[in-house]
């Protein structure tokens, strides 16, 4: 698979505070990363799936909750067909 095409042509330059290039120059240094854009090139791609799975665990919390909320309405419409098939059984009774 061909690599994509980059949107910039030019290299992208960011500001970081100093205790992020502090943690960034050790995981260089300790060998854990080649460069210093490897390593957020990594932190990145982390934060976005993490960011991905959150979405998916917000969307999977509201569909639980309207689940719950649907089986709460069956049960109520459950209790009110079976009080109309009382009372329809009570209407067809024979009268003496």
């Amino acid at each position: 698979m061909p690599a994509p095409k980059r949107l910039c042509k030019k290299p992208t330059s960011y500001k970081l505070p100093v205790d992020i290039e502090v943690l960034l120059h050790n995981a260089v240094e300790s060998g854990e990363y080649n460069n210093t854009s490897d390593a957020i090139t990594a932190a990145l791609r982390f934060f976005f799936q993490h960011r991905d799975i959150k979405q998916v665990k917000d969307e999977v919390a509201v569909l639980q909750s309207e689940v719950l909320l649907l089986n709460n309405k069956n049960q109520i419409l459950e209790s009110k067909i079976s009080s109309l098939e009382s009372q329809i059984k009570l209407l067809l009774l024979p009268r003496e």
